[in-house]
């Protein structure tokens, strides 16, 4: 049998896919990620002092009182290409990246014809987070390449699969107080499914031909529903049009869950004290209770015409959320020694400010060109313990576009482009990390959205 020092080295190894946790999930802490409306699209959702279509159900409902025109219908459909890279993701030069497309419906909205003077109403449908990512990588490396003579071999392979989907289905109610003043609330109820699943798969042969393997998966995946309300007001004052908008904490309906946890080690070894190389923790829990708590916010915003050139501005802050268990599952005990684990999903949030500008400019021909800018930084906390999110990178938009009449109808047509790069530290103070994994693990992250929009008036 192999030597202690031949163990330490197979452990040196085998705590290399655990110390490299690979940043790659949904952007499910991102609150400015997707817009809704086209012209709120084109004009990166600085439209709070002035929504000016259907949108306003979402950015602001006391604004749609104020429109004259009402609309029948408003739609648009994106097409998302993303890619996403994670430097040194298994080992130094060994890289992990992702590259997808698909289509993302935004918001689908139109009017209820209900006749009462100075009141509007409307129903709306959106999709508030709509992600998933699919990603495996395998590498093979000699001992050599981790400064380890008495292992002949190193394979390595993980394997990703993280989804998320909120959808937000409501009604609107907007009241003209004043010619020039009006206040709307609007009531979602949420839809929230997330699930996530890592697999990893360590190999170790030494020289003399010993193996060690580690097989560590976990998982989890809930379902939450929940009640959310937007309370806005919006006015004219002079050239200015000003609007604030409100967006409540959610209330819980119901929630339930899983969690699977496994991590096993098995080695034709025996550690320092001559015991076996055996480890096995594993533990299933179904309909545990679940529970999403999204974070109330505050926005505010404005815009003013210069002639033909009118400029926007919003900005959105949203509360912290201390720590909080998401999946509350029951620590466990490892069956091979008795070890606590605790496999629970937790979440906690920072205090986020966004901000959104845009302009617009209205030609002679009638077509509208639009440009817009905004930042999207990410809620996630850096709390260890807050595990639900791993991708913790900031995001900024830039958009833009134009809006055209076809046959008495608006389209719309543009693109949104979002990126981010992270930077994820590892402890350089960590004994057990090989001297020749970088300590920093660098990611990057692009999207760009192209959108066909409709808005039917009548």
């Amino acid at each position: 049998m192999p030597d202690t020092k031949r163990f330490l080295e197979v452990g040196l190894v085998i705590a290399v896919l655990l110390m490299v946790a690979t940043p790659a999930a949904a952007q499910d802490t991102h609150y400015w990620t997707e817009q809704f409306g086209n012209r709120a699209y084109l004009l990166s959702g600085a439209v709070v002092g002035d929504p000016a279509d259907l949108s306003a159900v979402y950015y602001n409902p006391g604004s749609l009182s104020l429109h004259e025109a009402k609309e029948f219908l408003l739609a648009g459909l994106g097409i998302e290409f993303t890619s996403l890279e994670v430097k040194d993701a298994l080992a130094e030069g060994e890289d992990l990246s992702k590259t997808s497309s698909r289509f993302v419906p935004s918001l689908i909205a139109g009017e209820i014809p209900i006749e009462r003077e100075g009141h509007r109403f409307a129903y709306s449908m959106l999709t508030r987070h709509r992600n998933e990512l699919r990603a495996f990588s395998k590498v093979n490396l000699p001992g050599d390449f981790f400064h380890l003579p008495a292992v002949s071999l190193v394979s390595n392979s993980l394997s990703l699969h993280t989804e998320l989907n909120e959808y937000w289905v409501g009604g609107t109610w907007s009241w003209r107080a004043r010619p020039n003043f009006g206040v709307g609330v609007s009531t979602f109820v949420v839809s929230r499914s997330q699930k996530s699943a890592t697999d990893g798969l360590l190999q170790v042969l030494t020289t003399e031909n010993y193996a060690a393997v580690l097989d560590a998966n976990s998982g989890y995946k809930y379902n939450d529903w929940r009640l959310v309300w937007k309370i806005g007001a919006a006015g004219q004052i002079a050239d200015w049009n000003l609007g604030v908008a409100v967006t409540t904490r959610g209330l819980g309906l119901y929630g339930s869950g899983d969690v699977t946890s496994n991590k096993t080690i098995v080695g034709q070894t025996v550690d320092a004290e001559g015991n076996p190389l055996t480890f096995i923790a594993t533990d299933i829990q179904h309909n545990v209770e679940a529970e999403y708590r999204s974070p109330f916010s505050i926005a505010g915003g404005a815009s003013r015409a210069f002639g033909a050139t009118a400029v926007h501005l919003s900005v959105e802050w949203f509360e912290a959320i201390g720590l909080y268990q998401v999946v509350k599952a029951e620590p466990f005990a490892a069956q091979s020694t008795g070890e606590m684990i605790d496999p629970s999903v937790n979440q906690a949030l920072d205090s986020v400010i966004n901000v959104g500008v845009g302009t617009e400019h209205l030609f002679d021909s009638g077509i509208r060109m639009y440009a817009g800018f905004h930042t999207d930084f990410s809620g996630a906390s850096r709390d260890p313990a807050a595990n639900l999110t791993l991708s913790k990178w900031d995001l900024y938009h830039v958009s833009g576009g134009a809006t055209f009449d076809f046959q008495g109808q608006d389209i719309t047509v543009g693109a949104d482009i979002g990126f981010a790069s992270d930077t994820i530290q590892g402890d350089p103070e960590d004994p057990f990390r090989p001297a020749t994994l970088p300590h920093e693990v660098e990611v990057g992250f692009s999207r760009i959205t192209l959108i066909l929009g409709f808005n039917f008036t009548f």
